[in-house]
C-alpha cells in the first residue's frame, strides 16, 4: 500500500471507529464486572479482541509507512510523515485518535483494577471456604498484636 493522504486518513478513520467501539465495550465491561455477568463478559471480550486486532494491524502498517517515510529519523517517522502532509484533516484526525488511545488506556486500567479487586475478593472467599485463612492479627490481653491460631473452618463454625 502506498503512502497517500487518503490511505493514511482511511486507516486513521478505521482506528477512530475501533477506539470508539472499545470505549463502549469498556463501559459495558465495567457494568458486567459490577454485576458479575460472565456470559456478557465473554461476548465483550470477543468484541474487544476484534477491535484490538484492527488497531494492531494499523500499528504494523504505520510502522512500515514510518520506515519508508523517514529513513533518517526512524523514531519520529510517523510524526514526521503526518507533519509533512498538507492535509489538515488528517492531522486533526490523528490528534483525535491519540486522545482516543489515551482514553482507551485509562478505561482499560480502570477495568483492570476492577478485575484485580474481584479476583482478590473471590480468592479470599475460596480461602475462607477451604479453611485456609491466615488468622487475623488481633490484640491479646497484654495489648500486643497476635494471630488467632484457633480459627475454625467454615464447615466447623
Amino acid at each position: 500500500m502506498s503512502i497517500t493522504p487518503q490511505a493514511i486518513q482511511g486507516q486513521i478513520v478505521a482506528d477512530i471507529q475501533a477506539c470508539e467501539s472499545l470505549l463502549t465495550l469498556f463501559e459495558s465491561e465495567r457494568e458486567a464486572l459490577k454485576i458479575r455477568d460472565s456470559d456478557a463478559l465473554e461476548a465483550i471480550l470477543q468484541n474487544k479482541n476484534a477491535c484490538i486486532q484492527i488497531l494492531e494491524n494499523s500499528a504494523k502498517q504505520r510502522a512500515i509507512w514510518s520506515q519508508q517515510a523517514a529513513q533518517n529519523d526512524p523514531e519520529n517517522g510517523w510524526d514526521t510523515l503526518i507533519e509533512s502532509l498538507s492535509h489538515t484533516q488528517v492531522k486533526e484526525q490523528w490528534g483525535t485518535l491519540k486522545e482516543l488511545f489515551k482514553r482507551c488506556k485509562e478505561e482499560n486500567e480502570i477495568n483492570g483494577r476492577l478485575v484485580a479487586r474481584n479476583q482478590q475478593v473471590f480468592g479470599r472467599l475460596i480461602e475462607i471456604l477451604r479453611g485456609q485463612t491466615n488468622a487475623p492479627n488481633l490484640y491479646n490481653a497484654k495489648g500486643s498484636a497476635s494471630s488467632n491460631a484457633g480459627s475454625n473452618r467454615f464447615g466447623e463454625a
